[in-house]
């Protein structure tokens, strides 16, 4: 399984560099975190399967990017320019764009994240100009490395 996870993580990295030298004229993000749980992702209610995990890129222009490695799709990813981190347990992700197999659609939305415990949960949904509604979560993963402005247990303690 772990293999696994290094091959879906790896795709959903390289998805991520593709998506950012799509929209941005960067060459690379300026940081790259994973965090791994049991996760969902729907299209307009229609789940279309997830991987194990997802990605957070922070990009040089200060955008964020989380990237889900879908089944049904390449990927599905969510993007914004403000990070709200409210405390040491929850951030919040404005979101005016979300990605569908690597092409750009304008959308509002939010992705949350809480944690406790060392476990996060996250959960993004957007409403695409269109019309269409996107939505991912995961449950149960741990935070291992900072995720979304949050910072794992063990670099809290003093």
């Amino acid at each position: 399984m772990r293999e696994r996870m290094g091959a879906q993580g790896l795709l959903a990295i390289f998805a991520i560099l593709l998506m950012v030298a799509d929209v941005l004229a960067q060459t690379a993000p300026k940081g790259i975190a994973t965090v791994e749980g049991a996760c969902r992702v729907t299209l307009n209610g229609t789940d279309v399967g997830c991987g194990k995990g997802a990605v957070h890129a922070v990009l040089q222009n200060g955008r964020h990017l989380i990237n889900f490695g879908a089944k049904d799709l390449a990927t599905v990813g969510f993007a914004g320019a403000r990070l709200d981190v409210s405390t040491n347990d929850s951030s919040v992700l404005w979101l005016d764009a979300v990605y569908v197999n690597q092409e750009r659609h304008l959308a509002d939305g939010q992705c949350e994240l809480s944690a406790s415990n060392g476990r996060a949960e996250l959960k993004c949904s957007a409403v695409l100009r269109d019309g269409r509604k996107l939505a991912a979560s995961l449950e149960g993963g741990a935070l291992k490395e900072p995720f979304l402005g949050l910072k794992p247990p063990s670099s809290l303690k003093v």
